[in-house]
């Protein structure tokens, strides 16, 4: 059985995803050119890493 979170804590985890969000959300807009399509600054396959599996 699962633990009850108590208000302060949803809240705190609210807040936190919230913050998240904007971060994701800033991130992407820098990645959109004044074109409206994404720009391929940064997503080098350098950036990912071996991701063989």
């Amino acid at each position: 059985m699962t633990e009850s979170l108590d208000s302060s804590t949803i809240s705190m985890i609210d807040g936190e995803l919230d913050d998240l969000g904007r971060v994701v959300h800033e991130m992407l807009e820098d990645r959109i050119d004044r074109n409206g399509e994404l720009s391929n600054a940064g997503w080098a396959e350098e950036t990912d890493g071996n991701r063989e599996e």
